[in-house]
């Protein structure tokens, strides 16, 4: 029976982060580490809780800032750092890691210190190693008001936001910042600022596709046929050049793989037996 824990972790500066664990009640053998996408929540991935901890493994659902109930603003950096104090403080860094992550989780994990923390194996759905590049694609295939569906529950003047977001424009650096965008869109901002996040995420891009080779001997990618949040060739080139395991998930629809995380979490779990 796991012992399944939901509250609220302090960082290391006080700010409260949303983590579910669950322990076994034998010894650990490993850790399972889920890291969901941007502004997402592990609790639409129907984590096996029950199999995982009967096989040992303690089960951690972190939430960065801005994340589920995590409070904070949300940045990469402070990202890996609560990261690696949540796993340090609670010697689970002590154990083999096996990380879980979709999307934006994926580019996350991508950047992770491996010497201190020990990764065995990692499993990447429908990845995204470039925020710039993700946004760019939504603006050339007309799927762009996903994004600003997605990131209006910040902002208090939604019409407004998508004038200041009207062309990829803005994600040129020379125009975000000529134009003030990050204070303007701060402006409009209700619980997050809106501006520092698009600044911190998308003008840098964050491109990770060269970081694979670093653990390209523990990943596996799982896939579905169309996404209109990331080009899959793009992903698809990258296991192609790197020699990583493509899963392609027939019945998932769209990036987010709903209906199919079972079928996922069943094959992870014949992958770690």
């Amino acid at each position: 029976m796991a012992r399944k824990k939901k509250k609220l972790f302090a960082a290391a500066d006080g700010t409260a982060l949303d983590v579910i664990i669950s322990s076994p009640e034998s010894a650990i053998s490993g850790v399972i580490l889920v890291y969901p996408c941007i502004g997402g929540t592990s609790r639409m991935y129907m984590v096996p809780h029950g199999e995982l901890t009967a096989r040992g493994y303690t089960v951690v659902e972190f939430h960065p800032r801005a994340h589920g109930r995590s409070e904070g603003q949300m940045a990469m950096a402070s990202s890996l750092k609560d990261l690696y104090y949540l796993l340090f403080s609670t010697g689970l860094s002590e154990y083999p890691i096996t990380a879980v992550a979709h999307s934006a989780g994926c580019n996350a994990l991508l950047q992770v210190n491996l010497s201190a923390l020990h990764l065995e194996k990692v499993f990447f759905v429908q990845p995204v190693f470039n925020f710039a590049e993700s946004m760019e694609y939504m603006y050339e295939i007309g799927t762009d008001r996903e994004f600003l569906d997605a990131i209006s529950r910040w902002t208090s003047d939604r019409e407004q936001l998508e004038k200041y977001l009207y062309s990829k424009r803005w994600l040129e650096p020379a125009v975000w910042y000529r134009d003030r965008l990050r204070q303007k869109i701060n402006a409009i901002s209700v619980n997050l600022k809106l501006g520092d996040f698009l600044e911190d995420f998308y003008i840098p891009g964050f491109e990770t596709i060269d970081h694979i080779h670093r653990m390209r001997d523990r990943l596996v990618f799982y896939l579905s046929t169309v996404d209109r949040w990331y080009p899959v060739s793009t992903t698809r080139q990258a296991a192609d050049t790197f020699n990583i395991p493509v899963v392609f998930m027939e019945n998932a629809k769209d990036h987010f793989h709903q209906g199919c995380w079972n079928d996922i979490w069943n094959d992870i779990l014949d992958r770690i037996r």
